[in-house]
């Protein structure tokens, strides 16, 4: 009994870490996120510059910074900024522009058509010879491989962009590097080395002065450290890492904190504790709306309160988890239809301007026709018969994209009516714990979790239910069990 508990919290441990370490992966882009104050600063630059190589420049700056946010207008002003940049044959405002481009597909989840961009972005910077460029693109590549989970590729850019950056001691290059490697590294459970680099990471993020970044650093080094079954240094580094959290008062990172304070004194059975930690990281987890937090905390004290045979409690706190999980679930289905909706509508529209388009050029020949007289009919009869066949199966082509378009969407409706059953309250009763299911039908908890989950039931009979049914034989069996555990 005792090593199944040990194996749980194992597993629980390293779930909870993991949560942190993605955050901080995305250093980077979040660290370009829209920030209405710069955009306006860049705008107004954008208007009063005077050289058409300085407004290209600016045009890809401000891409860059609507990239996370509003993804799509980033690709449009990208894009212009890539055909301006050709034009004069402007080859690092190409460069720069391509790499706006390719974060907002990558925020998009387009990763193919990102890492295309990032690919033609580093191989104009490696004409130039622009090092910040370069290392920007390995850096850039990088993430595509690890969102692919293509490690070893991943690993292999990120050293690239490490190396650059430490040769031209540009820190902010080396921190994010760092960071990266680290998490490749803590993936694979080498925690020695992901401290290492984490370690690294934040030295340099001390040179910037970068609060933000320093905190979500020592964060994760509490976490590789808690890994390690380093308990002491673990907490040593999430203070630090709270501290500086409190002090910017960023919500996020302090939410991020308690959790991890709560997880540890779970693990150390300290759980009062941990159920104080963790009910302040889930309060402000639940302010700011940040479902993934609230996850996170209301699972650490669900485990607490089971842990503590609380199952009242332990059955609140899973179902504030459930809850959490199905609406990111459901964000994700919102997003994914939003997306595909907004393809299809800009597929949709544009077919339809090939259209009227084709309609137009149609009326024009016409009207040559008439103007020029006979001699001209029978090659005019034949550019329209062409024009005609494109005309049909451009409608035939729309009325396919619109099927389809139909058909995801009630795919998605489908897959998003699904997500609920657990999500909901479960009426139980009270004397046999028998559950009520959604037809008026009673039925016992490992039926009903068995036909509404994937979980597999097992059943077993603990030591007070031997000793309660079979009391002649509990003392026997209580040694056998005994025995089987030791063993």
């Amino acid at each position: 009994m005792e090593k199944g508990v040990s194996e749980n919290k194992q597993s629980v441990r390293i779930s909870s870490a993991f949560r942190y370490l993605t955050i901080l992966f995305l250093v980077q882009f979040t660290a370009v996120a829209q920030d209405p104050r710069v955009i306006d600063s860049l705008t107004s630059q954008y208007n009063y510059a005077q050289d058409e190589h300085d407004k290209i420049l600016l045009l890809g700056e401000i891409a860059k910074q609507l990239s996370f946010l509003r993804p799509d207008t980033a690709v449009t002003l990208g894009n212009q900024g890539i055909e301006r940049s050709r034009v004069l044959g402007f080859k690092k405002g190409e460069a720069v522009n391509l790499n706006a481009v390719g974060n907002a597909l990558f925020t998009k989840s387009e990763y193919k058509q990102a890492w295309n961009k990032f690919s033609a972005a580093l191989k104009i910077s490696e004409e130039l010879g622009d090092d910040t460029m370069i290392a920007t693109g390995y850096l850039n590549i990088g993430n595509i491989y690890y969102y692919q989970n293509e490690k070893p590729s991943a690993l292999e850019n990120f050293r690239k962009c490490l190396e650059i950056g430490e040769r031209i001691n540009d820190q902010f290059t080396v921190a994010s590097a760092s960071v990266n490697i680290g998490t490749i590294y803590l993936d694979r459970e080498e925690y020695a080395k992901g401290s290492e680099y984490l370690s690294k990471a934040a030295a340099s993020f001390v040179i910037l002065k970068n609060d933000k970044g320093l905190s979500y650093c020592y964060r994760n080094i509490a976490i590789a450290y808690q890994l390690q079954g380093d308990v002491r240094s673990a907490l040593e580094y999430l203070q630090r890492s709270l501290i500086l959290a409190e002090q910017m008062q960023n919500k996020e990172i302090v939410s991020g904190c308690l959790q991890a304070f709560a997880d540890i004194y779970r693990i150390k059975q300290e759980y009062p504790k941990s159920i104080e930690y963790g009910l302040r990281s889930l309060n402000i987890a639940q302010q700011i709306n940040d479902l993934p937090y609230v996850l996170g905390a209301a699972t650490t004290l669900a485990s607490t309160y089971q842990e503590m045979d609380d199952y009242k409690n332990a059955l609140k706190y899973t179902l504030i988890a459930r809850s959490a999980s199905d609406n990111i679930l459901r964000n994700d289905k919102n997003k994914e239809l939003e997306n595909l909706q907004h393809k299809f509508e800009m597929d949709g529209k544009q077919k339809e301007i090939d259209l009227l388009e084709q309609r137009s050029r149609n009326e024009q020949l016409l009207s040559i026709l008439f103007a020029t007289g006979l001699g001209a009919v029978i090659i005019l009869a034949a550019v329209l018969f062409r024009n005609f066949r494109r005309e049909k199966e451009s409608k035939e082509r729309l009325t396919l994209i619109n099927q389809e378009k139909q058909r995801l969407i009630n795919d998605l409706t489908v897959a998003m009516d699904n997500i609920r059953t657990l999500g909901e309250l479960l009426p139980i009763c009270s004397n046999c714990k028998s559950i009520r299911d959604d037809k008026g039908y009673w039925q016992a908890v490992d039926r009903y979790i068995s036909a509404h989950t994937d979980t597999k039931i097992s059943h077993g009979i603990c030591p007070d239910c031997i000793e309660k049914l079979y009391p002649e034989y509990a003392e026997k069996l209580k040694k056998k069990m005994q025995k089987n555990e030791a063993a």
